[in-house]
């Protein structure tokens, strides 16, 4: 936990890059910033949470998808891969109006009103679009995938799918393990990898974090038939 650019930049020297800074006080995916490659990169983001006299996190970059790992009574249940928000051009509409669009669905709403949630317009989205050598007003040739955020909350606007049946045991036991560590009877472990069907101690990664209070919609957005109410 850091407080200032100063203390983030010696902070980020001891943690190592790539690294993720996101608020102390934030959730669900909002203002968290993933990949930050070195420290020029660093200190803007950094200058504009301090500013707001908010207290960052500092966390070690994982490279891969997320996954929600659901464990109940010590048991797992279901995982589901979190995928960020996207659209897909079409060669006639722009980056602005695809967005417009995706935000039609009357499965998308606001805070916890739908299964889904609308994509919200914000800084980091400009700079990924960028990146993408895109901006906003652009028209994506048809086909063509636009990525929106970096991480894949469905509160930010991300979709899911299950993969429930073909994670490797080892993930399975290292969330079953964790959540008894901490002494959760529900708990809904966030995990980092590249590769849900390959054991962490091949491929790296880990637990991003541990939710004492895990909402359900990854798992409904991914099988809405898979039961994952009943074990509660």
């Amino acid at each position: 936990v850091v407080s200032s650019p100063e203390h983030a930049v010696m902070a980020a020297q001891s943690i190592g890059y790539p690294l993720v800074i996101k608020p102390v006080d934030g959730g669900k995916g909002v203002d968290v910033w993933p990949g930050i490659a070195n420290e020029s990169a660093l200190i803007p983001i950094a200058r504009r949470f301090a500013a707001e006299s908010r207290p960052m996190l500092l966390q070690s970059h994982f490279a891969g998808d997320g996954y929600r790992l659901l464990v109940v009574d010590g048991r797992f249940v279901a995982a589901a891969r979190l995928i960020p928000a996207s659209v897909v051009g079409d060669g006639d509409k722009s980056v602005a109006q695809l967005i417009e669009e995706t935000n039609a669905d009357p499965n998308r709403g606001r805070g916890f009103s739908r299964l889904r949630c609308v994509i919200e317009l914000d800084e980091s989205m400009n700079f990924l679009v960028a990146d993408q050598g895109l901006n906003l007003s652009d028209i994506p040739a048809a086909g063509r995938r636009v990525w929106l955020k970096k991480t894949s909350n469905i509160h930010t606007g991300g979709t899911a799918e299950d993969v429930t049946d073909i994670i490797h045991p080892d993930n399975k036991f290292i969330a079953e393990r964790a959540s008894r560590k901490v002494g959760l009877r529900v708990a809904g472990v966030d995990f980092l990898t590249t590769d849900i069907t390959r054991s962490w101690r091949e491929t790296g990664g880990g637990i991003c974090e541990i939710n004492r209070s895990p909402g359900l919609r990854p798992h409904w957005n991914a099988d809405p038939d898979r039961d994952v109410v009943g074990p509660i």
